[in-house]
């Protein structure tokens, strides 16, 4: 019998709401690269509310254009799921590759 070694990642989830403070939003990148470097995937949720909604396809895209950028550093070594749009939700999955 062939017994295959499984590796078990965990996902950390890091809420964003599009009125986020350039402070704020560092401190949480850099948690989320913290993860990321420790091999676990980040999950990047926008949370709309109310009239929020209304521009949610706009500043969503700003917002995922900025995370994109900003973890532009690792290159081809960065890998995403694709996003999620459910509701007032807004999500993406982020991971590096070939980490030890």
């Amino acid at each position: 019998l062939e017994f295959r070694r499984v590796l078990f990642r965990s996902v950390k989830e890091v809420k964003l709401s599009p009125k986020i403070g350039d402070n704020d939003y560092k401190t949480k990148l850099n948690k989320a690269i913290q993860f990321m470097k420790e091999g676990k995937r980040v999950k990047f949720t926008l949370v709309f509310r109310g009239r929020e909604m209304a521009t949610k396809h706009e500043v969503g895209r700003e917002l995922f254009d900025r995370i994109n950028e900003s973890l532009s550093e690792f290159g081809s070594n960065l890998a995403s799921e694709q996003e999620s749009k459910m509701g007032q939700f807004w999500s993406k999955v982020y991971y590096l590759k070939n980490v030890k």
